[in-house]
């Protein structure tokens, strides 16, 4: 877990509030997919805008709660799900992550099929058409959720389309080192985990692995500096005591 001293409680709340509505976004655009986001620091008028925007269709759903009432249940269950996962009490370093909707999702999903149902009752045609949007929906869909499984098929595949969908993302940018390192590339691995340390130089992580990568090419000195780094920054790592040992 992240302490306040690292990550403020203002820092969390602006972040989940532009969260919320990007789970939104996500669930009706699955694009840019990604197994991590990195963390950010949102822009204050991002966050002005998820702000209205939340506060907004909260009031509606208290408004119409005697005519649609399933719009507050499915509303506020979205809202109400995200709040252990949201980032307020922050595990890990991710933004956001694509895990955390499914269940949520059943809430906007009410809301939805209950709205739409409304609008179509006694209304043959726009029945016929709702049916015909929902079938090309999940065609859609169909083919989206395909392409989205193949980038699963390795390591590599799913760490290198998570780095062409998001921006400064060091973690990532470190673990196609590691799997390069295990096949032999150092030189990649090194340049991968040097391309990690200039988007956050304090990642005791990759100093640990550029410093193993540099002491097997006998680069020594280099070596024990980012080791040192390492143990500086993390004095629990455990792989660092462990090359300190090598």
């Amino acid at each position: 877990m992240v302490s306040l001293a690292h990550l403020p409680l203002a820092a969390r709340a602006s972040n989940a509030a532009v969260a919320y509505v990007a789970y939104i976004g996500k669930a009706f655009w699955p694009s840019d997919l990604a197994v991590l986001y990195p963390p950010r620091a949102p822009e204050s008028g991002s966050v002005l805008l998820a702000v209205i925007f939340l506060a907004g269709v909260t009031f509606f759903a208290w408004r119409w709660i005697g005519k649609r009432p399933y719009f507050a249940v499915g509303w506020l269950w979205y809202l109400g799900m995200l709040v252990p996962v949201i980032g307020l009490v922050q595990v890990g370093i991710q933004a956001m992550a694509d895990r955390y909707t499914y269940m949520p999702m059943v809430g906007l999903s009410i809301v939805l099929v209950w709205t739409v149902a409304d609008l179509v009752e006694g209304r043959r045609e726009l029945r016929l058409a709702a049916s015909a949007a929902a079938i090309a929906a999940l065609a859609v869909l169909s083919v989206a959720a395909f392409r989205q499984a193949a980038y699963w098929k390795t390591s590599r595949t799913l760490f290198e389309h998570t780095l062409a969908v998001t921006q400064h993302n060091h973690i990532i940018q470190k673990q196609p080192g590691v799997i390069l390192a295990r096949e032999g590339n150092s030189k990649e691995a090194v340049d991968l985990y040097r391309a990690a340390l200039s988007t956050v130089p304090d990642y005791a992580e990759a100093n640990a692995n550029l410093a193993h990568e540099l002491l097997h090419s006998g680069q020594f000195a280099e070596a024990e500096s980012h080791l040192t780094e390492a143990l500086a920054q993390n004095p629990n790592l455990a792989s660092a005591h462990g090359i300190w040992a090598c």
